[in-house]
């Protein structure tokens, strides 16, 4: 287990710490592990001690006798390891065959680096497409049969859902080992190492990816997006951040990377109040409601899994979608619990971040995840299916010998979003990279990308597709204060459109900018608004996205020191009014603000009149010393029936005015 201790600044007071408790663990136990890291406040010892010691102390705790280790003074928290583990799909059926398309092999330098299980790298689908760094030898008692969780990860990074016939990833993608397999209660599974600190070997792993090793040099310094699809289950988020977390936000902030964290896979069972037949016998909205009605009741069992609560991070979700057959496969006992319709996953954290903040920002597909009606009398109860055959994302997998390398399976999960999230971050950034500059602010730099990359991530999110009976149950009560806040914590920022991250229309224009901030500090931009959409009554809609990666202040309750906040002025006529989605308040709360304006009231647009923005830097967490790196995104869109060209009229307009931002105090 772990133990984590109250962070002392000095080094002699820490080692004293360590041995007031040493000597309360007695002769019993032993460290095997310890690791500091003051840019965290983090002190933690990894302990080994027999069965039977640990099962009398918690005995003896429940006779609430007095426990001196538990009450030892210097230590924070005490939590277990090698909890995190990352289970496959139960059988091996192969996977329907899938569309030909470009699987051309990668060129280049890695951008997107997985932190995961080691993946079977001879595998048909993977082979010539991964470059794998394994330090610590860890292939060495990794089975080819139980490289799964890696397997899978990288397949989705790779390729996307198979059965989608999308083209490969053009570029390799680094990953590295920090998973084993071990033996669980519930069967040979893969899991953080048992005689390290996990925040002690992620460390070393990402420094190992951009700063080396001591004398060595780093070995991939191109990665720029780093995916992490590990939730501790027996770590749920609740206030306190974990250590792995703060890890993961220090890291952001110092290097300028993109983490992609999975929100974590909430499998406990869904047990209604009628039985099968009843469930059966209702309309397809009563059905979806009933799902999710259970969802909401059990909030304390659905919240993020650590590291998901990263405030620097995008956490993304599970959206109930997939390419596979859209049938009901499945056995006599499954179920389509939401009823062929997309919505959020049922095995989605139902919660907020840090202070409230959107957390999962984002929902990608992650596979239509059925349930299996455990066969009893009475109300019904279904769980988790976690079958390989359809529906769910056609991947690559171990195959059941141990010469197979070309099988693949159907799986789902927060996983599988994440890793679409890091696969859909990798095409972001490439294609905005061929962005042309304005006239003076010189060529697009790397952490320029990558924060655009952030804001453009979230960018394509809405609450568009959200389902009828979700939209009921929301607003069940009328108070629209709540009805935000509960479709936040089923949507985040909503689902997301990939094409209006990387593409524009003769409707949809499509703008990015960066810049660096320090507190009180601000940037003001202007955006002229076309005439052509003086007095017309088509919907319009303007969404603007703002992502940056804040600096920590540990010591503080509010621990994230910059807030950046964008601000709309009074445009003509009231062009765009109020948000149509997540409210402005609730999205200050993290490091993405993504707000999205709709009207369609008619009113005159002068050659004068343009959108004013102001991006706004401030202390939140204490002072703010250090300067802050943002990216913007805006998009301006009207119905395509208008047919006014609204791309090429911006286009011209700012070509034509003084570059932007025009920086202010």
């Amino acid at each position: 287990f772990e133990a984590e201790l109250w962070f002392r600044d000095a080094a002699a007071r820490r080692q004293e710490a360590v041995a007031a408790f040493v000597g309360e663990l007695g002769d019993d136990g032993a460290i095997l592990d310890a690791c500091v890291i003051p840019e965290i406040r983090y002190h933690g010892l990894l302990i080994e001690a027999p069965r039977e010691v640990v099962q009398n102390i918690l005995e003896r705790l429940q006779d609430q006798v007095f426990v001196q280790l538990l009450q030892c003074e210097e230590v924070q928290f005490f939590r277990g390891v090698g909890q995190a583990t990352a289970r496959g799909v139960t059988g091996s059926q192969q996977a329907a065959e899938v569309p030909i398309v470009d699987r051309s092999m990668p060129v280049g330098e890695p951008l997107v680096a997985l932190l995961d299980g080691l993946p079977l790298a001879e595998h048909a689908d993977l082979a010539g497409r991964l470059l794998i760094d394994d330090p610590e030898a860890l292939a060495d008692g990794y089975p080819a049969g139980d490289r799964i969780h890696g397997t899978t990860m990288a397949s989705l990074i790779v390729h996307g859902d198979l059965a989608a016939g999308e083209p490969a990833a053009t570029r390799p993608v680094y990953t590295r080992p920090v998973m084993r397999p071990m033996d669980t209660p519930e069967g040979n599974r893969e899991s953080y190492p048992e005689n390290r600190l996990f925040v002690d070997l992620f460390q070393a792993a990402v420094r190992r990816i951009v700063e080396g090793d001591g004398p060595e040099p780093p070995v991939a310094p191109s990665v720029r997006i780093i995916n992490v699809s590990l939730g501790n289950r027996f770590q749920p988020f609740f206030r306190e951040m974990s250590p792995l977390a703060r890890l993961i936000d220090h890291l952001a902030y110092r290097h300028n990377l993109l983490f992609i964290l999975s929100a974590g896979n909430v499998t406990d069972d869904i047990a209604f109040e009628m039985d099968a037949a009843e469930i059966d016998a209702l309309d397809d909205a009563s059905a979806i409601r009933a799902a999710y009605t259970l969802s909401q009741k059990n909030l304390d069992q659905r919240r993020l899994l650590a590291p998901a609560e990263s405030i620097n991070a995008v956490t993304v979700g599970a959206w109930h979608d997939d390419a596979s057959d859209r049938s009901n496969a499945g056995g006599p006992f499954d179920r389509d619990l939401l009823r062929r319709q997309k919505g959020p996953s049922l095995v989605n954290p139902v919660t907020h971040g840090l202070h409230r903040a959107v957390k999962p920002e984002i929902l990608l597909p992650g596979g239509r995840q059925f349930y299996a009606r455990r066969v009893s009398t009475g109300p019904a109860t279904f769980e988790v299916h976690d079958g390989s055959a359809m529906p769910g994302q056609v991947v690559a997998y171990p195959g059941p010998n141990p010469g197979t390398l070309d099988h693949r399976v159907n799986c789902r999960g927060t996983s599988n979003a994440a890793a679409l999230g890091s696969r859909l971050a990798a095409a972001v950034y490439d294609n905005t990279a061929l962005v042309e500059p304005n006239i003076d602010s010189g060529p697009l730099t790397a952490d320029d990308l990558t924060l655009m990359t952030k804001a453009l991530l979230v960018h394509g999110a809405s609450w568009s597709d959200l389902p009828a009976p979700l939209q009921d149950l929301c607003q069940a009560d009328g108070n629209w204060h709540r009805h935000q806040r509960r479709k936040a914590a089923f949507l985040g920022y909503g689902n997301v459109d990939p094409l209006r991250a990387i593409t524009a229309t003769d409707q949809r224009v499509l703008l990015v900018g960066s810049g660096v901030l320090g507190d009180k500090q601000a940037d003001a931009y202007r955006i002229p608004l076309p005439t052509r959409l003086s007095n017309t009554r088509f919907r319009r809609q303007l969404v603007i996205t703002l992502a940056w990666f804040s600096p920590l202040n540990n010591r503080h309750r509010g621990y994230r020191r910059a807030s950046l906040t964008v601000t709309k002025g009074l445009e003509a006529g009231g062009l765009f009014n109020s948000t149509a989605d997540v409210h402005e308040q609730m999205s200050k709360n993290g490091t993405v603000q993504h707000l999205v304006y709709e009207a369609e009231n008619r009113t005159a647009v002068g050659d004068a009149d343009h959108l004013n923005l102001k991006v706004n830097c401030k202390a939140d967490a204490g002072k703010l010393s250090e300067p802050v790196r943002y990216g913007l995104a805006v998009t301006l869109e009207i119905a395509e029936a208008s047919g006014v060209d609204l791309y090429s009229e911006i286009r011209d307009r700012c070509m034509a005015a003084q570059p932007a931002p025009v920086a202010a105090t």
